[in-house]
């Protein structure tokens, strides 16, 4: 009991099927309604490694033994520094380095995972090598028969037993609700300065800076003093939006690498497409970018007999898309690129930069100084899969 991502049906990531057509336009209450909405009542962080433990005696909480969390915070400090290291050569290395640690309670564990996810989402590029190191770790301890026990459990005596793919679905759906979170917060905060320019420039003063008492009232603003401090935190307000967007789609394409590597389920995926689907008439443009990399990175697992009638539905649905004039030109060819690549069995047009071995970064040095010696001539004047040579050979 008290899981939070179990294998049951009737969980927050329940499968409920692809909803009709004629219902997918309601939002409820205002704001950003899109596909992160209603994941569920955040994950606890009680347990989270990186928060100073609390223990609750009869009437006060109590600070947790102060070697036992040094102890935790090495072990973190190392995982990272581990992961800092971690390419595809080293791997095998790195994952021994890794368990040598000692991975034996569920704090070590969810600190783990969390600094799994926190490079996978900063370092797209190397999303699928941080997933393979999440089922490397599972195998590891479902074959040693390692077991955690939950320290939010109700009963101390009687704890949860908790997985590694269990602490892994409670982060992808915190990840989804902080990047939801996140968004909207950035758009709240760009509506409300909006707001408050048009009523400046209206001639309405804004409201009176709160002040310490006796401090003495803050000289006015030049003009030009103004507009450079809201140019200035208008550049701040799309960093972060940008930073909140980017992380997203990170998480976005995280998970599609962790279900292929059968970390997450179908039932999973199916629930991400249908939230991202979730507004056909008003969609939100981050919602169709997220999907449109989910698809192209899953597409083809998902896309069996079984799954037909939901994939159909799907590409119906992204049809739409395609056709919508309240997104850009970009989020429609990106729609219209998905309903390409299924046509042609999801063959991607590119591959996806991943991480390269050095075996390939010294052959592709040997590539490009041997067409350099022959001054970029013959066939193909230097190109190579990734498209046309850097030069103007035009």
């Amino acid at each position: 009991g008290g899981g939070r991502g179990g294998r049951g049906g009737g969980g927050k990531w329940g499968h409920t099927g692809l909803p009709p057509d004629q219902e997918g336009g309601q939002r409820g209450r205002g704001g950003r309604g899109g596909g992160f909405r209603n994941y569920g009542a955040p994950v606890s962080n009680r347990a989270d490694p990186r928060l100073p433990q609390l223990v609750q005696t009869e009437n006060k909480f109590v600070a947790i033994d102060k070697s036992k969390w040094d102890e935790e915070e090495k072990k973190q400090r190392s995982f990272k520094g581990i992961l800092n290291k971690l390419t595809p050569e080293n791997f095998d290395k790195l994952l021994e380095k890794i368990l040598e640690e000692g991975i034996h309670e569920a704090q070590t564990l969810m600190g783990l995972i969390g600094q799994l996810f926190d490079k996978a989402l900063t370092e797209p590029t190397l999303a699928e090598l941080y997933a393979t190191m999440c089922a490397a770790l599972s195998d590891r301890f479902l074959s040693e028969g390692v077991e955690f026990k939950d320290p939010a459990s109700p009963d101390p005596e009687n704890p949860v037993v908790i997985t590694f793919k269990r602490v892994l679905l409670s982060k992808c759906q915190e990840e989804f609700e902080k990047g939801d979170t996140a968004i909207k917060a950035a758009e709240k905060e760009a509506l409300d300065a909006a707001e408050a320019k048009a009523k400046a420039d209206a001639g309405e003063a804004p409201p009176p800076a709160e002040k310490e008492e006796g401090e003495a009232p803050a000289a006015p603003m030049t003009a030009a003093e103004r507009d450079l401090a809201e140019r200035r935190a208008e550049m701040e307000r799309a960093d972060r939006m940008q930073q909140a967007r980017r992380r997203m789609l990170g998480n976005i394409r995280f998970i599609g690498e962790l279900f292929k590597k059968q970390m997450l389920s179908e039932r999973i995926m199916h629930t991400c497409i249908q939230k991202l689907l979730s507004d056909p008439e008003k969609p939100d443009e981050e919602d169709v970018e997220a999907l449109c990399k989910l698809l192209s990175t899953i597409g083809g697992q998902l896309d069996h007999a079984k799954a037909k009638s939901h994939m159909d539905a799907y590409a119906a649905r992204i049809h739409g898309l395609s056709k919508n004039q309240t997104i850009s030109s970009r989020h429609r060819f990106m729609c219209q690129d998905v309903l390409e690549m299924r046509q042609k069995g999801w063959r991607e047009r590119r591959k996806q930069e991943g991480p390269k071995k050095i075996g390939d970064v010294h052959k592709d040095a040997q590539r490009e100084a041997s067409n350099q010696a022959r001054g970029g001539g013959g066939r193909g004047g230097g190109r190579d899969e990734r498209g046309p040579p850097r030069g103007g050979d035009r």
